[in-house]
Order: C-alpha cells, then sequence, then structure tokens
C-alpha cells in the first residue's frame, strides 16, 4: 500500500513538473484581447523594430514610432552632436538599429547613442550575436564584413575576404567563433566557400563545396549545418560530411529552437513516411520528427513559438513542438511579431495593418494575475 501511494505522488509530482517547464497552468486560461488603438499601415515591404519603450514601424522610406499601447511617440535619437534628427531606420537588431543606410546606433538607451558612420559607401546588413555585431559594409560591387566589439566599439575588419562575396554568417553559441558562406567571384562558375574564425582576426579553416551552392548556415562549436535549395549538409569543423539530407525547397522550412535543437518544420510537405519535420540536435545528429500540419508564421513567443492556422486560429507550440494551446481571433494573420521587451503583447499583420494584442493568463475563478 505505501510503494502504491508513494508511486502515485511521484506519477502527481512529474505531471506538475512538466506543467510547470512546459509555461502551462492547469488551472487558468489565457486571454487574447486586441488593445483599443487604430491599426498601423505596414505592407509586404515594411520593417518592424522593437526597443525597451516602444517600437518603430518603417514603411515607404519614413520610421515611426510608438509606444507598446500603440500611441505615437517623438523619435528617440540623436546625430553625433546630440541633435535631434528625422531618419530612417533600414535595418534592425534586438540592441541596434542602421539609420539612412549609413549610422549605427545602440537602442539600449534613450535617446539612442550614436556609435559610428558605416566604414564604406552603405551599410548593407548588421547581424547581432553573443558578444558583439557584425556589419557588412558596400561599395560599389564590394561587401567588406567587420565586428564591432567591447564598450568601446572597437571595428575590426574580418580577413581573408579578398575576391570573396558575402552570402550570410552564423555564430557559435557563447562564443566568438563564427562562419561565413561567401560566393568566390573569380572562379568561371559560382560556387560557395565557407570561412571559419575564432574571432575576426584569426581565420582557421576554409570549406570549398565546389558548384553546390548554399544560402543559410548553423553554426555550432564543433560542427555546422549548411542549406541550399534542395540539400542538407552537416559537417564537422575539419569539413568531413557527417551526413545529408535531400528534401526539396529546403529554404521553405519555418526555423525553430526546441530545446536544444534545431528543426526545420515542412509544414504540409512529409519528409519521409508522416514526418514533417527535422530535428538538428545540440550533439549534430539529424532525427525525424511529426509535428502538426498547417501551422504558419511560427514565432518566438517566450521561451516557445506562436503562430496561426486557418488564418485566424493562434496556437502556442509546448516546448516539445506540440500544440499546447489554441485561441480564435477576429482578422485574418498574414505575419506574426513579438519582443521580450513587451513579453505579453503581440503584433498581428493583417491586410496591411499591424494589430496589436495582449495575451494574459487568468484564474479559473476570472481573477487577472
Amino acid at each position: 500500500m505505501t510503494k502504491r501511494i508513494v508511486l502515485v505522488l511521484l506519477i502527481l509530482i512529474a505531471i506538475l513538473g512538466y506543467l510547470y517547464l512546459d509555461n502551462i497552468d492547469p488551472h487558468s486560461e489565457k486571454v487574447i484581447s486586441h488593445i483599443d488603438t487604430s491599426p498601423i499601415d505596414f505592407g509586404d515591404d515594411s520593417l518592424i523594430t522593437f526597443f525597451e519603450s516602444g517600437f518603430a514601424v518603417t514603411r515607404e522610406n519614413k520610421s515611426s514610432f510608438y509606444d507598446y499601447s500603440g500611441k505615437p511617440v517623438d523619435i528617440p535619437f540623436e546625430d553625433e552632436n546630440g541633435s535631434n534628427i528625422t531618419g530612417t531606420i533600414t535595418d534592425s537588431t534586438d540592441n541596434y538599429i542602421v539609420v539612412d543606410n549609413k549610422y549605427l546606433y545602440n537602442t539600449t538607451s534613450i535617446p539612442f547613442k550614436f556609435i559610428l558612420d558605416f566604414p564604406r559607401e552603405t551599410a548593407w546588413t548588421i547581424e547581432e550575436f553573443d558578444n558583439g555585431l557584425l556589419l557588412v559594409a558596400k561599395a560599389g560591387d564590394m561587401l567588406d564584413v567587420y565586428i564591432l566589439k567591447g564598450k568601446d566599439y572597437s571595428l575590426d575588419k574580418v580577413e581573408n575576404m579578398d575576391d570573396l562575396s558575402y552570402i550570410t554568417s552564423s555564430f557559435a553559441p557563447s562564443s566568438d567563433a563564427f562562419s561565413i558562406i561567401t560566393i568566390d567571384s573569380m572562379s568561371p562558375a559560382p560556387s560557395n566557400k565557407i570561412l571559419h574564425f575564432l574571432d575576426a582576426h584569426s581565420p582557421y579553416g576554409v570549406l570549398d563545396v565546389g558548384n553546390e551552392m548554399y544560402y543559410k548556415i548553423f553554426r555550432q562549436e564543433d560542427f555546422f549545418t549548411l542549406l541550399g535549395l534542395h540539400w542538407i549538409k552537416c559537417y564537422d569543423m575539419i569539413g568531413t560530411l557527417r551526413w545529408e539530407k535531400n528534401i526539396p525547397h529546403v529554404l521553405e522550412a519555418q526555423v525553430l529552437n526546441l530545446g536544444k535543437d534545431l528543426v526545420l518544420y515542412f509544414n504540409n510537405r512529409y519528409i519521409e513516411d508522416r514526418n514533417n519535420a527535422l530535428a538538428i540536435t545540440h550533439k549534430g545528429e539529424a532525427n525525424l520528427l511529426a509535428m502538426e500540419r498547417g501551422l504558419h508564421h511560427l514565432t518566438r513567443y517566450k521561451s516557445h513559438y506562436i503562430g496561426v492556422r486557418e488564418r485566424n486560429n493562434i496556437i502556442i507550440l509546448g516546448s516539445r513542438g506540440d500544440v499546447a494551446e489554441e485561441y480564435k481571433i477576429d482578422i485574418d494573420v498574414d505575419g506574426i511579431y513579438w519582443t521580450h521587451f513587451s513579453p505579453e503583447t503581440v503584433f498581428f499583420q493583417s491586410d496591411s495593418n499591424i494589430y496589436i494584442y495582449s495575451i494574459y493568463s487568468q484564474t479559473e475563478r476570472g481573477e487577472t494575475k
């Protein structure tokens, strides 16, 4: 009898632990409500940028700023002399923006802090990582790559990029190491070269993949994964192929981070049998998964993901990729945006507008948590 009671208690503890880790409260339900504010114009070519006290929407070469209730606010940045300016945000990360394709600002305080003019004619792109910022600057047909680091914002040019054109990059977690996909512009036929670096000044490897073309890379400490049009290939850091998968239209996959795994979700397309997702583990192994079909616009939401199915059913994924919650709203959703700066707020794109919703939990007695 005692053993049976202990067993039941252990099972209950396990269930409660799972619910806690999965952020699901068995005694509450979430409420999604529209914040009473006018919709904000937002087309397919628009850019939304988040910062601690609000957000900006850039449309038709004009940036407008709002607080998280959707009320307009003043432009929160100045030039290098401390004077208020009017500018257009042309690129952004969590903590940085590029203004007018030329000026870099840190957005962690108000007003935004001017950092530098881009070192070449225009800014091509910026990518933020744990220990700094990668900047790609364009002059004519050439793209130069730089790493910005430290409190003094030291700028280091990435070496060994002569005659190579930048495509994209990826950084190892919690490390200065990174890899860049390039195109060899001097080759008679387009071909990729994958460059590996310990930091901006320390190249330590090149993988020449011949006439194969890859457009995305996911870098870990001791392996990396390449995505082409119809192939996924995983290599160790000395260039040995670990595994490869032939999957049509690879770049259409939605990319998720579930636990320690990187998951490529192919939605309504089966890869093999009834599996529609591929998990790449933190050890570099490939596992096929069967996830629910028909999920679109999956976006990071707290420690999980939020998405939509059938245009207006909002779903929240659990930590294992299953649909944990589902709610119906009164608009058709064409895109979803979320920021950790305002975690209870979700931005839905619908018919060239942004609508702001709040998501909160309430107890069974109707008391808001």
